[in-house]
């Protein structure tokens, strides 16, 4: 399986280097998205900032049918960050009681869901050129990303304190 191949505008804000022709038949973008109705109140939050980071102006890539993409983006976000959440109130690990009646310590199960969130993050942000390094590759350097790093700063600064 090889690269997946690069949208047109993307070649062309490069220079095309490789000089092939350019495919003409491409869709243009109609920005006819619309937010998903049964998206949670967190995720829809997360949807509009979204949407807006990579409207007409910025990526010119979004189409009606990157809304199921975009949605599971928004709802895992919003997700890890309940979980993330829910960590740091009631800490990493849990005491539980085991089969003879003692009490053990166990890693908090939110540990591994956010874990598993978070894997399932970062395929679909580098989806949208949404780290420094899938912005190169897609050949953007201005995609109005710095909500989303501040608020990912954000959170890694409070973690640390």
């Amino acid at each position: 399986m090889g690269r997946p191949a690069k949208p047109t505008i993307v070649k062309i804000n490069e220079g095309n280097p490789g000089k092939r022709p350019l495919n003409t038949s491409e869709p243009k973008t109609t920005m006819k998205i619309q937010k998903p109705r049964n998206l949670s109140k967190s995720a829809g939050a997360v949807w509009g900032k979204m949407v807006k980071w990579l409207g007409p102006g910025q990526m010119e890539m979004l189409e009606a049918c990157d809304e199921i993409a975009l949605a599971m983006l928004a709802e895992n976000y919003a997700e890890w960050w309940e979980c993330v959440r829910e960590i740091r109130k009631k800490g990493r690990t849990i005491k539980v009681p085991n089969h003879a009646g003692e009490t053990i310590t166990k890693t908090n199960p939110l540990v591994h869901q956010a874990s598993d969130l978070q894997r399932r993050l970062m395929v679909l942000i580098s989806r949208f050129g949404f780290t420094p390094v899938d912005r190169v590759k897609l050949g953007t350097t201005e995609t109005g990303q710095g909500e989303f790093e501040d608020m990912l700063n954000k959170f890694v600064k409070k973690k640390s304190a």
